[in-house]
């Protein structure tokens, strides 16, 4: 049986050897790393490190990341108490698939004006 979570907009399964890397993915929910783990950016796990997420409607949030060496992605657990952005969800779970598009992305963000004072 097809896993539909990794079908592609036509409804085909990925091919065999991309099939096995998400089979290798660990889908379960890491501990909440502590404040410490998060500014020492501490490995906290087997391929998981946990980190301060930037600050996102008001204030920074506690997260993990898994990139290990078998992964396709980086997956993401975001600890945030506010209802932006994770829709109250705590931990949100999510995936980063291009860690370059965020890096392209911080630098245009850092090169735009500032808000008014």
């Amino acid at each position: 049986m097809t896993d539909t979570r990794w079908v592609d907009a036509d409804g085909n399964p990925p091919p065999p050897d991309v099939a096995a890397t998400f089979a290798t993915v660990d889908t379960g929910t890491p501990a909440e790393p502590t404040a410490d783990e998060c500014r020492r950016r501490a490995q906290v796990g087997e391929h998981l490190w946990a980190f301060w997420w930037p600050r996102m409607g008001g204030y920074a949030g506690k997260a993990v990341v898994r990139s290990g060496p078998d992964d396709c992605c980086q997956t993401v657990w975001l600890w945030h108490d506010g209802e932006f952005p994770t829709n109250g969800q705590s931990p949100a779970r999510f995936t980063v698939d291009d860690t370059g598009d965020w890096i392209i992305l911080g630098h245009f963000l850092g090169g735009l004006p500032g808000p008014p004072a």
